[in-house]
């Protein structure tokens, strides 16, 4: 997507993080915040993808693959060694397993409105 820029927050600068830590990528078009993603570091040198959001209206427009892709490079980079887990929808699992990551097992979204 043209002009499409990923922005760093809280991106730890002396690596490991401390735990329980977060950070994460933002994508900005026109100034405008348009996605994220984010991870937390967690003990025993294990890593939680966490958090991942497109605005409805630049979904499929490869935003989400270029957010994913700069956190993963990061993570390749910086945490050789490390564990990385995550829970997925079933729209990016995919990507994924693309980049090696294996199925554990599944969870489930419960709701109660009280």
């Amino acid at each position: 997507m043209k002009g499409l820029k990923i922005v760093t927050y809280r991106i730890p600068i002396n690596v490991p993080a401390n735990k329980n830590s977060n950070c994460g990528w933002v994508a900005m078009l026109n100034d405008k915040e348009i996605g994220w993603v984010t991870m937390s570091f967690l003990s025993n040198n294990e890593i939680l993808f966490e958090n991942a959001y497109v605005n409805p209206k630049y979904r499929r427009k490869g935003v989400y693959t270029k957010l994913w892709e700069t956190r993963w490079e990061y993570v390749k980079r910086y945490f050789k060694g490390y564990t990385v887990r995550t829970y997925c929808r079933d729209t990016t699992v995919d990507i994924y397993r693309k980049n090696g990551f294996e199925f554990i097992n599944p969870i489930f979204l419960m709701e109660h409105k009280i």
